[in-house]
């Protein structure tokens, strides 16, 4: 029982720890504070490209230029090792930033992967699939057709 309690307060660990990326996200874009929350050898792979190490996923969202965004999670699903150190997880997600005074709206999947450092969780990697980002008042029905997605590493395994 201690055993399963430890493993749904890592669950929940996560979990906070996914909430405070993004409102790191939306201020917009703590590229500081974001990156302190990978490893030092972390990975981000997004629709703008693959970033190793806090250096880089630093210059990542120091460059981003939304002027506001909100970013939304679901249904997340998370696996947490015996040991308590290591984990996964599978979301879906929403955005819905304004750039150059557009409104766009976004929709994408993620796989996670976290380690425990030094008592907190940090993102070892984030490899995202973008869905669509598209205008609001254009919609996403030209974006959303059919079309060949990057797989991440994570999720063909």
């Amino acid at each position: 029982m201690e055993a399963r309690i430890a493993k749904l307060e890592e669950i929940e660990a996560i979990r906070r720890q996914f909430v405070r990326l993004n409102e790191l996200f939306d201020k917009p874009y703590d590229a500081d504070g974001l990156a302190r929350l990978w490893t030092e050898d972390g990975y981000l792979e997004a629709c703008d490209g693959q970033f190793s190490g806090r250096r880089e996923i630093h210059e990542f969202f120091s460059d981003l230029a939304a002027s506001f965004t909100l970013h939304y999670a679901v249904n997340g699903v998370i696996d947490v090792d015996p040991a308590l150190q290591h984990a996964t997880g599978r979301w879906y997600g929403w955005e819905t930033p304004i750039v150059a005074g557009s409104p766009l709206i976004g929709a994408f999947t993620s796989t996670q992967e976290y380690a425990k450092v030094e008592g907190e969780w940090q993102w070892v990697g984030i490899w995202e699939t973008a869905h669509f980002l598209c205008a609001v008042d254009v919609g996403w029905v030209n974006e959303a057709e059919p079309r060949q997605e990057r797989s991440s590493r994570l999720a063909s395994e």
